[in-house]
C-alpha cells in the first residue's frame, strides 16, 4: 500500500521498551504507517501513555487547511481503575488499552480510533460497566471523601471546608449510600479500590486504624 493511503500513527510513550513494542506491533499492519519522531501535527492517530494521552487529547490539532480538529488518541497504560477510565473518556480519549491486551487489540484499536469510533479493551470495558452501575459522587462529596481518607473527623472536615457539621454529616451519609458502605472506613476502602481517592489505602490505614467508625464520628 502506498504511504499516502496508510493511517499515520504516532507513538508517544514514556516507557521506551513499551514504545518500541507498540511500534513493532503496529507496523505489522500494512494499513498503518508508524511515524518517526515526536511531531503530532501530521498524525491521524496518537498512541500514548496515560498522561501524554490526556495531554494530547486536550490539544486541538490544526490541519493543512487551517482547521482545528480534535486529535484521535489511543491510551495504552497500566492504569485501569474506574476513575482513570472515566477521566480519560471525559478528556476526549477515544481508545483505552490496558497493558496485557493482545497485539490484535492494539491494531484494531488504532483502526477504530482513526474512524472516530471508541475502542476499549475488555478490562477497561468492565471498569466502565461497573462504574455506570454506581451512582456518581458529586464534586463536593469527592472532596469530603478525600478528607475522610485523611482520617479527619466530621468537625475537622467542617472546619477545613467552612461547612456546618450537619452539612458534613449529610455529605458523609450520601457517600456511604452511593458506595454501598456501612461505615466511613468501608467507604474509603471501596473508594480506594475504584480509584476515587488520591491517598493510597496503606496511607489511610496508618492515619486512621480500621475500627469501623460510623457516620456520627
Amino acid at each position: 500500500m502506498h504511504a499516502a493511503d496508510q493511517i499515520r500513527v504516532q507513538v508517544c510513550h514514556g516507557d521506551a521498551l513499551l514504545a518500541a513494542g507498540l511500534c513493532a506491533i503496529l507496523r505489522n499492519d500494512p494499513d498503518l504507517f508508524v511515524m518517526n519522531g515526536s511531531d503530532e501535527t501530521d498524525a491521524q492517530v496518537i498512541v500514548a501513555d496515560y498522561d501524554q494521552g490526556l495531554a494530547a487529547a486536550s490539544r486541538p490539532r490544526r490541519t493543512a487547511d487551517g482547521r482545528q480538529v480534535a486529535p484521535k488518541v489511543l491510551v495504552f497504560t497500566s492504569r485501569c481503575s474506574q476513575a482513570d477510565v472515566r477521566f480519560a473518556l471525559r478528556a476526549g480519549v477515544l481508545g483505552y488499552l490496558v497493558q496485557g491486551c493482545t497485539a490484535q487489540d492494539t491494531i484494531q484499536a488504532a483502526r477504530s480510533v482513526h474512524r472516530g469510533t471508541r475502542y476499549f479493551c475488555s478490562l477497561a470495558t468492565e471498569r466502565m460497566a461497573n462504574s455506570l452501575a454506581h451512582s456518581a459522587l458529586t464534586a463536593r462529596e469527592l472532596e469530603v471523601l478525600e478528607l475522610l481518607a485523611s482520617g479527619l473527623s466530621n468537625k475537622l472536615i467542617a472546619r477545613q471546608m467552612d461547612l456546618t457539621v450537619a452539612t458534613v454529616k449529610s455529605h458523609v451519609g450520601a457517600i456511604l449510600f452511593k458506595l454501598g458502605s456501612s461505615s466511613r472506613t468501608q467507604a474509603v476502602i471501596v473508594a480506594s479500590s475504584r480509584g476515587l481517592v488520591q491517598r493510597s489505602l496503606a496511607s489511610f490505614e496508618r492515619s486512621w486504624p480500621l475500627d469501623m467508625h460510623t457516620i456520627s464520628s
